[in-house]
């Protein structure tokens, strides 16, 4: 189906958008490889059924801090109420 929509762009290389190139979609920290990067949560999906992330047992998530100060981000992850929300600061010139 998407290989059959306009989502590469004339270098062959994904675009940012959904079904067509739209860069009204796009922040400020996107650049080209940013497609392939939102593919990386999928990868698993391409591995064969034998494989030993398969295999796995689940284990329950550990317990996180309500508010944690990411320093080398400059942000604040903010937890509670099922919810969780990245605090940004303003940008530096």
């Amino acid at each position: 189906y998407w290989l059959n929509l306009p989502i590469f762009d004339n270098a062959d290389i994904l675009s940012i958008g959904y079904a067509y190139p739209n860069l009204q979609m796009s922040e400020s920290y996107n650049a080209p490889g940013s497609p392939y990067w939102a593919m990386k949560a999928f990868m698993f999906l391409g591995l064969p059924a034998d494989h030993a992330f398969w295999q796995a047992e689940c284990a329950p998530l550990p317990r996180l801090e309500p508010k944690k100060y990411l320093e080398h981000a400059n942000m604040v992850i903010q937890r509670g109420s099922g919810n969780v929300v990245a605090l940004i600061p303003g940008r530096l010139q």
